[in-house]
């Protein structure tokens, strides 16, 4: 708690106009902040147990608002997702993260655009992105990093995507079993 209280002193002293948008809860021990951005309508929170790290991003005006996030789970990002949620097991190097109606992601890393608002599972390790398709439909992906290629993500499927292309994933991934490394 005394981490979280320090750093929303900082904010607090650095953005005073946004004194009142803070939400702090405590259950069981672990603190959380979350932080709405009224001008923005975007409201986010960071959560950490002793399992996992988690990040939580609403943004109300999905469809024409790009955001840039900035996570404890992940490096910076900026999309127009209308949920992310970004999630790290402790002792894991993979980051997990969840998008719900969205068409544009970017990072250092991954950046692609969809041509239509979708919502994926993405699962980033160390050189490679593993991308699920919740939908009943095809999502179409136009990639610029790892690779500058359109890509084409079958429904109910897993894929991988590596600066060298795509591949369909036959038997999927058990997320429930032991933990994904790679």
């Amino acid at each position: 708690m005394i981490e979280h209280g320090e750093r929303l002193k900082k904010i607090t002293v650095t953005y005073p106009e946004r004194n009142t948008n803070w939400v702090i809860k405590e259950c069981n021990g672990l603190a959380t902040i979350g932080i709405l951005f009224p001008e923005l309508n975007v409201w986010g929170v960071n959560i950490n147990t002793p399992n996992e790290k988690i990040s939580l991003a609403i943004n109300i005006d999905h469809e024409k608002s790009i955001v840039s996030i900035n996570s404890s789970v992940i490096s910076s990002f900026s999309t127009n997702a209308k949920v992310s949620v970004l999630r790290k097991p402790k002792g894991e190097t993979s980051k997990y993260l969840g998008f719900y109606d969205f068409s544009e992601y970017r990072n250092k890393s991954l950046s692609f655009n969809t041509s239509e608002f979708v919502s994926l599972t993405i699962i980033k390790g160390k050189d490679k992105v593993l991308i699920f398709n919740p939908q009943e439909n095809d999502i179409h992906c136009d990639y610029i990093i790892p690779l500058k290629k359109k890509i084409i993500i079958p429904p109910k499927k897993w894929v991988s995507v590596t600066s060298s292309g795509m591949t369909e994933l036959d038997d999927g991934i058990n997320l429930f079993g032991n933990s994904i490394q790679f």
